[in-house]
C-alpha cells in the first residue's frame, strides 16, 4: 500500500531524495529554520559580491541552495525558502523613512518570497515529472532537462516576481525593468546551475563516485585547477585576453574522464568562485569599463563552461554504464551454463558460448558461418525445421523440444528457445538460440508420473484422498480416491464447498460447517468424523483433517487436507467393543456372584443365629445379630448403587455447595485407622459446585482409599483444590463451563505401570486380591454425569495423581452443613402403595411402631379410591407413599398426576428399587415432595415424612 501511494504522488510533500520520506514534525521545523538562516546568510554574501558601479550580483547563491533543498528534502521545505527570501530581501531594501515605505518594502519582500518558492518548487516538480530524480546526472537527456528547468524556467519565475516587486515598491524604476529582469534571471540561473548539482552530489551518497585507488589524483586535482584558474585570471596577457581561459577545459576533461561527477561538480563551484572573486576585485579578462559587459561575459563563460562539463560528464557516465552492461551481458553469455548461439539474419552462426562447445563437442571454429540445422538429428521430424523458420521469420519466439546430435554422433534431448533480436526500428538483425539439456527433466517427469501412479494406488488401498480448497474462488481439487470415497464421477461432479456439503449426512452438516468455520476464523484444529451419503444411498464414515493458509492480512485464502474412509475400521472397532463388553460381562458375573454370595452368607447366617438365640431364650444377643444383618444389607445396597452408577443410570441429585468440608471430612474418614495422613491445600475462595454430595463423597473415598493402599508403609496424600478456567487447562470436552474447580489427589506410592494406566477406569479391572474393580469405574461415571472430567497421571516410582474437573456453579447459596437426624415419634395418617406384599406389610408395621396411622393399597387405582374416600372424613391422609413401578397396574408416575387433580395440596413421596430412574433425581418436576431409594432404613423414612408433614 505504501509503495502504491509513493508511486501515485511522486515526491510531492512527503518524499525525500535522501531518505525517501519526510522527517517528523520537530525535525521539519528545525530544517526549515536552518534553510531560512542559510538563505539570509548566503543572500548577504551574494550582495557583498556585487559588481560596481551597478551594484549587480553575478551569481545568486540562494537559488542553487533552494533548488537542491527541494530536490533533496521534499516540497515541505518551502516555508524555509519563503521566510529566507522575505527576510533577506526586506533587510536589503528596508527603509524606515515612513510607514508607507515600510509597507512597500514588506510587500516587495512577500513577492520575492513567493517568487523564490515557486522558482524552486516548479523547477523541482518539472524535473521530477520528466526525469528520474535519482538519475539526473546519469543520462544526458535528464541532465538537459535539469538545465532547462533549473537554469531557465525556475529563475524566470523568480525574476518576474522579484523584479515586479522591486518596481512596485519603487525600489527599481519601471524603465529599468528589462535590464534588472535580465540580470536577476542570469544571476539566479547561474546560481542554480553551479550550486544545485554540487549540493545534490554532496548529500546523495549515490553520486560519491570517486575511487580510493585514485585518491592521489583527487588530492592533486584541486591544486592544479586553482593554479591554472588564478593564472588565467591574473596573467592572461601572455596568450590573449580571453584565450587563456580555455586552459581550464583540459583540466575539467581530466576530472570528467578520471575522477567522476562528485569531484567534477565541486570543481565547477571552486572555479566559478575564483572567477567571480577575481572579476569583482578587478582582475581577469571579464573586467570592462562597462559593468553590463563585464557581467554578461562572466556569466556567459560560467554558463557555457558548466553546461558543457555537465553534458560531457553525463555522456561519459552514460557510455561507461552502457559499456559496463554490455561487458556484463557478454560475461553472462560466456559463463552461462546454458548453450547459447547467435546467428545473422540468414541463419549463419556468428557466436557460440563455451557451454555450447562443452555440450555438442564442436569448437567455435567448426560451427561459425554454418546453419544450425546440421545439429538436428535425423531421428527428429523433418518438418520441425520449417516450423522453426516460419515462426522466427515473422518475429515470434519458437520454443520446444529438439532431438539434437553431438559431434560424436550421440543424440541429446534439448529444450530450445529461438527468438529474433530487433533494432530500434523493429527490424530483425539476429537470432538467438538458447538450449538446455532436457534429458534429466524427461527422466524426472517419468519418475514423477511413476510416483504419482504409486501415490494414487496407495491412496486407493488405504482409502485416503487429499484435497485443496481455493477459498477465494470457491474451487476444490480432489484426488481420484476422494471421488471414489464419495461415490461421484470425476467428469460430472462440480467440486465446490456447497457440493461437498450436499454429500454430507444431513444430521452431520451443521457440525461440519461449524468445524470449518472454527478452523477458518478461530484458529481451531480441523479434525472431524462425519457421515457421507453417496448418490446411490449408501452411507460411509469419513475422517477429515486439514490446515488453513492465510494471506498477509491474516485472512483465510485456502485450506488443504485429507479424507479417510474409516467405515470398515469403525465396524471392526464396534465388533471389538462388543467382544470387550462380553468379556466385561463375564468379569461382572463373577464379581457379582462373589460379592453377593458373601453378603447373603452374612444375612442368612445372622438370621439363623438370631432364630436360634431367640429359641434358646438369649434375647439379649438377638439385637446384635440383627444389627449385623442390617450392615450386610447396607453393603448390598452400596454394591447395587455402584453398579447403577457405573451403568447409564444413576443420575445425581444435585445441590449447590462448597466442597471444602466434604473433601476434608471424606478424606479424614477414609484414612481412619491407617498410617497415612492428608495435606490439604484448598483455595480460600474456592467456587461453588452443583453436585450430588453422596456420589462425590463416594468418588473421593474411592481415590483416597486407593492412594492409602498404594503406601502400605505410610506417608502423606496431597489434596489440592483451586479455581481454574477451561481454556487455561486446554480441556477439549464441550460439557463443561469456562469456570471450573480442579481437585488433585496425589500419593507417593510406586505409581501405576504404563501398560495398565489406560485400564484403571474399566469396570471390574483391579490389581488387588480383594476388591470388585467398580470403585474407579463408578467414579468415572459419577464425574461424567456431573459434566466433569477425571484424569490420572503417573510416573512409575513417583506416585500417581488423580485430577477431577467440575463445572463451577453461578448460583448463590450458603454452605450447607448437615446435622444428625434426631429420633422423632411419628404422627399423622399415611397411605402406602406398593405391589409387593412383603414390602407393603413391612412398611405398614414399621410406620405403626413409630406412631403413624397406616392404610395400604397394592396399585395406583386402589390408592386413589382410598384417598378420595378419606378426603370426605375427619381424618384425610397426611402423606401418600407410592411405588414408582407397578407391573400390570398404575404406578406412582401415573397416579401422582391424577392425585394432584383430586387434591392440589396432597403430599406424596415416591420410592423405588430403581434408584437410577431420573424421576428420583427430579422428583419435584413430576409432582412429588420427596423420594426414597429401596432399601431404606425406617429412621430415614420417618425423618423424611416428618419433614414433609411439617411443611405448609
Amino acid at each position: 500500500m505504501a509503495d502504491k501511494k509513493l508511486k501515485k504522488h511522486g515526491n510531492i510533500d512527503n518524499v525525500s531524495f535522501i531518505s525517501g520520506k519526510a522527517p517528523a514534525m520537530p525535525r521539519r521545523i528545525l530544517e526549515i529554520f536552518i534553510l531560512m538562516v542559510i538563505y539570509i546568510v548566503t543572500a548577504r554574501v551574494g550582495q557583498l559580491m556585487a559588481i560596481s558601479p551597478g551594484n549587480v550580483t553575478p551569481v545568486w547563491i540562494p537559488s542553487g541552495i533552494i533548488l537542491a533543498a527541494v530536490l533533496l528534502r521534499g516540497y515541505w521545505i518551502w516555508p524555509g525558502i519563503f521566510l529566507g527570501a522575505f527576510l533577506g530581501n526586506t533587510w536589503a531594501y528596508f527603509d524606515a523613512g515612513s510607514f508607507f515605505q515600510i509597507g512597500i518594502t514588506v510587500f516587495s519582500g512577500l513577492l520575492n518570497g513567493a517568487g523564490d518558492v515557486l522558482c524552486a518548487v516548479v523547477a523541482a516538480y518539472l524535473i521530477n515529472k520528466t526525469a528520474k530524480t535519482k538519475e539526473i546526472f546519469d543520462k544526458s537527456a535528464y541532465t538537459a532537462l535539469f538545465i532547462l528547468f533549473g537554469f531557465i524556467v525556475g529563475p524566470l519565475i523568480s525574476a518576474i516576481f522579484g523584479v515586479g516587486g522591486l518596481c512596485l515598491a519603487k525600489i527599481v524604476m519601471w524603465e529599468k525593468f528589462l535590464y534588472t529582469f535580465a540580470t536577476w534571471l542570469t544571476g539566479d540561473g547561474v546560481g542554480a546551475l553551479v550550486l544545485a548539482p554540487a549540493l545534490i552530489t554532496l548529500f546523495n551518497k549515490e553520486y560519491r563516485d570517486f575511487h580510493k585507488n585514485k585518491l592521489i589524483e583527487v588530492i592533486l586535482f584541486p591544486f592544479v585547477l586553482i593554479g591554472i584558474t588564478i593564472l588565467c585570471m591574473t596573467n592572461h596577457y601572455f596568450i590573449g585576453i580571453h584565450t587563456s581561459l580555455f586552459l581550464i577545459v583540459p583540466v575539467f576533461l581530466w576530472a570528467s574522464f578520471r575522477l567522476g561527477r562528485f569531484v567534477t561538480f565541486h570543481s565547477i563551484v571552486l572555479t566559478s568562485a575564483i572567477l567571480i572573486y577575481c572579476t569583482v576585485k578587478g582582475y581577469g579578462p571579464f573586467v570592462d569599463t562597462t559593468m553590463n559587459k563585464t557581467l554578461v561575459e562572466l556569466q556567459f563563460f560560467i554558463t557555457i563552461m558548466t553546461v558543457t562539463i555537465f553534458m560531457l560528464t553525463s555522456i561519459i557516465t552514460e557510455r561507461k554504464r552502457s559499456g559496463y552492461r554490455i561487458r556484463k551481458l557478454s560475461q553472462a553469455l560466456h559463463q552461462s551454463p546454458t548453450s547459447v548461439l547467435i546467428t545473422d539474419i540468414n541463419g549463419n552462426i556468428e557466436y557460440v558460448n563455451p557451454q555450447f562447445t562443452t555440450t555438442t563437442g564442436y569448437s567455435p571454429e567448426e560451427v561459425l558461418g554454418r546453419n544450425p540445422a546440421f545439429l538436428i538429428s535425423e531421428k527428429q521430424s523433418h518438418t520441425i525445421y520449417t516450423e522453426i523458420v516460419d515462426t522466427i521469420k515473422i518475429g515470434n519466439e519458437w520454443r520446444g523440444d529438439l532431438l539434437n546430435k553431438m559431434k560424436n554422433g550421440n543424440c541429446i534431448r534439448e529444450l530450445v528457445s529461438i527468438l529474433p533480436v530487433k533494432d530500434e526500428n523493429g527490424s530483425i538483425t539476429n537470432f538467438v538460440g538458447v538450449k538446455i539439456d532436457d534429458t534429466e527433466r524427461i527422466i524426472a517427469e517419468k519418475e514423477l508420473r511413476k510416483s504419482s501412479s504409486n501415490l494414487i494406488k496407495a491412496q486407493h488401498i488405504a482409502h485416503i484422498g487429499n484435497w485443496v480448497w481455493d477459498i477465494t474462488n470457491n474451487k476444490i481439487e480432489w484426488s481420484d480416491e476422494i471421488y471414489n470415497i464419495f461415490g461421484v464421477n470425476k467428469n460430472d461432479f462440480d467440486c465446490s464447498y456447497e457440493s461437498f456439503i450436499d454429500l454430507v449426512h444431513p444430521d452431520d452438516r451443521e457440525l461440519v460447517k461449524k468445524s470449518v468455520n472454527d478452523a477458518l476464523y478461530k484458529d481451531a484444529e480441523y479434525s472431524i468424523e462425519h457421515r457421507i451419503i453417496r448418490p446411490d444411498g449408501t452411507v460411509r464414515i469419513a475422517l477429515e483433517q486439514g490446515e488453513v493458509t492465510f494471506n498477509n492480512e491474516g485472512n483465510p485464502v485456502g485450506m488443504f487436507g485429507t479424507v479417510h474412509d474409516i467405515t470398515e475400521t469403525k465396524k471392526l472397532m464396534d465388533e471389538l467393543t462388543k467382544t470387550q463388553r462380553l468379556e466385561s460381562l463375564g468379569v461382572l458375573a463373577g464379581g457379582l456372584a462373589h460379592d453377593f454370595n458373601n453378603i447373603l452368607s452374612a444375612v442368612l447366617g445372622n438370621n439363623n443365629l438370631a432364630m436360634l438365640l431367640l429359641n434358646d431364650g438369649q434375647t439379649d444377643k438377638v439385637a446384635e445379630s440383627l444389627s449385623k444383618m442390617e450392615k450386610a444389607t447396607m453393603r448390598a445396597k452400596d454394591l447395587t448403587q455402584q453398579l447403577l452408577t457405573f451403568s447409564k443410570g444413576g443420575n445425581p441429585v444435585k445441590r449447590t455447595v462448597f466442597v471444602t468440608r466434604l473433601l476434608k471430612e471424606t478424606a479424614d474418614f477414609a484414612l481412619r485407622g491407617t498410617n497415612v495422613q492428608c495435606d490439604f491445600n484448598i483455595a480460600h475462595d474456592l467456587r461453588q459446585v452443583e453436585i450430588d454430595e453422596g456420589q462425590i463423597n463416594q468418588v473421593i473415598n474411592n481415590i483416597v482409599i486407593n492412594a492409602a493402599q498404594a503406601m502400605p508403609d505410610g506417608g502423606n496424600i496431597e489434596i489440592r483444590a483451586e479455581n481454574i478456567n477451561k481454556s487455561g487447562e486446554m480441556i477439549t470436552t464441550s460439557l463443561m463451563n469456562e469456570q471450573l474447580i480442579k481437585i488433585s489427589i496425589t500419593d507417593h506410592g510406586p505409581g501405576i505401570k504404563e501398560e495398565i494406566l489406560s485400564k484403571i477406569f474399566d469396570p471390574f479391572f483391579t490389581t488387588k486380591q480383594k476388591g470388585n474393580g467398580l470403585g474407579l469405574a463408578s467414579s468415572y461415571t459419577i464425574i461424567k454425569n456431573h459434566n466433569g472430567v477425571i484424569k490420572v497421571d503417573s510416573t512409575p516410582g513417583k506416585g500417581a495423581t488423580f485430577t477431577i474437573y467440575l463445572p463451577a456453579s453461578l448460583k448463590e447459596t450458603k454452605n450447607y452443613i448437615p446435622g444428625k437426624d434426631e429420633p422423632v415419634n411419628g404422627h399423622g395418617k399415611v397411605l402406602v402403595m406398593d405391589d409387593d406384599d412383603s414390602i407393603r406389610d413391612m412398611t405398614k408395621q414399621a410406620l405403626k411402631v413409630v406412631g403413624y396411622e397406616v392404610e395400604c393399597a397394592k396399585n395406583g387405582e386402589e390408592a386413589l379410591e382410598i384417598y378420595k374416600t378419606a378426603m370426605n372424613t375427619e381424618k384425610p391422609f397426611s402423606v401418600v407413599i407410592m411405588d414408582l413401578t407397578v407391573p400390570g397396574g398404575m404406578g406412582g408416575k401415573e397416579a401422582i398426576k391424577i392425585l394432584r387433580k383430586i387434591d392440589s395440596n396432597a403430599k406424596a413421596v415416591v420410592f423405588s428399587g430403581y434408584s437410577n430412574d431420573p424421576i428420583l433425581s427430579e422428583y419435584r418436576k413430576y409432582g412429588f415432595n420427596g423420594f426414597l431409594s429401596k432399601p431404606f432404613k425406617v429412621q430415614e423414612m420417618n425423618s423424611l415424612l416428618q419433614k414433609i408433614i411439617k411443611q405448609n
